[in-house]
C-alpha cells in the first residue's frame, strides 16, 4: 500500500503525501502499511452486493434498478420496508398485489419501457393518441384515466402523488387505498384490452365493475354506493343494458315437497334481441355470447344478490356456487350483478316453471318455439 502513489514525493514521515493525507487518518497508516500481503496470491475484485462476492448480472441488474428507484435508499430504508410489509398485508387478490409490485418497480410493459428494452414501437399512448405512454401516463395522466379518477370523492386528497406512492398511505383511509390499487389495477387491464383491440369500458362503468367485483368491507362499500345507476325495480317493463353491453335473466322454480329444480335464464343485447334462451336442470354450462363482450346478470332472487355480495367466509352450499360464477373465465366481463323483481324478470320464470313442469332440459341459440318468441316480443314491446 506504500507503493499506491510512488511517483508523489514522501513526506516528513517518509509516507507518500497524497496517500494519507487524502484518504486515510495520519494514525491508521502504521496498521494499514503493516497488514501482511500474500504476494503469492493475484489481487481480485469482490462485489458487496452477492453473499459470496461474486459479481451476477442478476445482482447488478438489481443494484443499479435499486439505485434509480430509490437514490436515498440508504436514509429511508426502514420506511420502504414498512411500506412493503404494509403492502403484503392489505386485503388484495394476489395478482393485484403483484401488479402493484410490478407498478412501483416500473417493471410493467408500458410503450416507453418496451422502448428502452429495444423494441420499434410507436410511442404514443392508444388511448389519448397524444403523448408517449409511461407507466404514470397510462394510469394517471391520460384523459381516459382520468376521467374515471375524476369520479371518486377523494380524488383531489391523491391528484398529485399519481396513485402510488409510499404517501397515498397517509393520506386515505385503509379501504379507500386498497380502492386506489384496484383502479389502477383495471385501468392497466383496460389498457391491455384497448392493446389488443377487445371492448374496452369507460370511467364509471370501470371503476363500477372493479369495485363490485372486488369489494371492501360490507360498511365501506355501502359507503361508497355504485357509481353507476341501478335498475328501477318499481317499473314493470324490461329495461335494457348500457349500449354495447348484455345482460343475462337468471331464475328459478320449485314445488314445495317434491323432488327436482327447474333453472331458466335468457341472455339478451342491448336492443332486447335474444342472444340465447335455456331451461335447464343444471347450472350455466355456455356462454353464447363473445367471451370478451361485456353483460349485466338481473336476478329476482335478493338473497342471492346479497349473498353475492357479501364477504362473509361462512362455507355453504351457495358460497361454493357463488365462488365458482366469480372463477367462471367470463366473470370479469360482468359489469353489474344485481336484483329485479319479478315483472322484470318474467321470461326467465316461465323458463324455469316449464323446465320443473315438463322434467325438460332444453337449448334455444338461432330458432325460439312459438311459446317462446310471444312472450319475448311481449315483454319487449313494454320497453319501447
Amino acid at each position: 500500500m506504500g507503493d499506491i502513489h510512488p511517483q508523489k514525493a514522501p513526506g516528513s514521515d517518509g509516507m507518500p503525501g497524497l496517500f494519507y493525507r487524502n484518504y486515510w487518518p495520519r494514525i491508521d497508516i502504521p496498521w494499514i502499511l503493516g497488514t501482511p500481503v500474500d504476494t503469492q496470491v493475484e489481487d481480485t475484485l469482490i462485489w458487496p452486493f452477492s453473499p459470496n462476492g461474486h459479481y451476477l448480472v442478476k445482482s447488478g441488474y438489481r443494484v443499479t434498478r435499486g439505485s434509480n428507484l430509490c437514490p436515498t435508499r440508504c436514509s429511508n430504508m426502514d420506511q420502504i420496508n414498512a411500506w412493503w410489509k404494509m403492502w403484503w398485508q392489505l386485503q388484495l387478490p394476489p395478482w393485484i398485489k403483484l401488479f402493484g409490485w410490478k407498478l412501483c418497480h416500473n417493471c410493467l410493459p408500458a410503450k416507453i419501457n418496451l422502448i428502452h428494452r429495444g423494441m420499434t414501437i410507436d410511442p404514443l399512448c392508444n388511448q389519448c393518441g397524444q403523448n408517449v405512454e409511461s407507466l404514470p401516463h397510462a394510469l394517471w395522466s391520460c384523459d381516459k384515466a382520468k376521467a374515471a379518477w375524476k369520479l371518486l370523492p377523494y380524488y383531489n386528497q391523491i391528484r398529485e402523488s399519481k396513485g402510488c406512492s409510499i404517501g397515498i398511505r397517509h393520506q386515505l383511509c385503509k379501504e379507500e387505498s386498497e380502492e386506489v390499487i384496484k383502479i389502477l389495477w383495471a385501468i392497466w387491464e383496460n389498457r391491455n384490452r384497448l392493446w389488443n383491440k377487445l371492448p374496452v369500458m369507460d370511467g364509471a362503468r370501470l371503476i363500477d365493475w372493479v369495485l363490485n367485483s372486488y369489494p371492501n368491507s360490507v360498511s365501506h362499500r355501502e359507503k361508497n354506493s355504485s357509481l353507476m345507476p341501478a335498475p328501477d325495480t318499481k317499473q314493470s317493463c324490461w329495461l335494457p343494458p348500457p349500449q354495447g353491453v348484455y345482460c343475462v335473466h337468471c331464475d328459478a322454480a320449485l314445488n314445495p315437497g317434491k323432488e327436482g329444480m327447474g333453472l331458466g335464464f335468457i341472455w339478451r343485447d342491448w336492443s332486447g334481441n335474444n342472444i340465447a334462451a335455456e331451461a335447464v336442470l343444471a347450472a350455466l354450462k355456455d356462454c353464447p355470447i363473445d367471451t370478451s363482450s361485456c353483460f349485466e346478470i338481473r336476478t329476482d332472487c335478493k338473497k342471492l344478490v346479497d349473498a353475492f355480495k357479501d364477504e362473509g367466509n361462512i362455507l355453504t352450499t351457495v358460497s361454493l356456487v357463488l365462488n365458482k360464477i366469480k372463477r367462471h373465465q367470463c366473470f370479469p366481463f360482468c359489469t353489474q350483478f344485481t336484483f329485479v323483481n319479478r315483472k322484470n324478470n318474467d321470461i326467465a320464470h316461465r323458463l324455469a316453471k316449464r323446465s320443473l313442469e315438463y322434467q325438460l332440459t332444453q337449448s334455444f341459440l338461432n330458432s325460439f318455439p312459438e311459446w317462446l318468441a310471444k312472450y319475448c316480443k311481449a315483454d319487449l314491446s313494454h320497453s319501447l
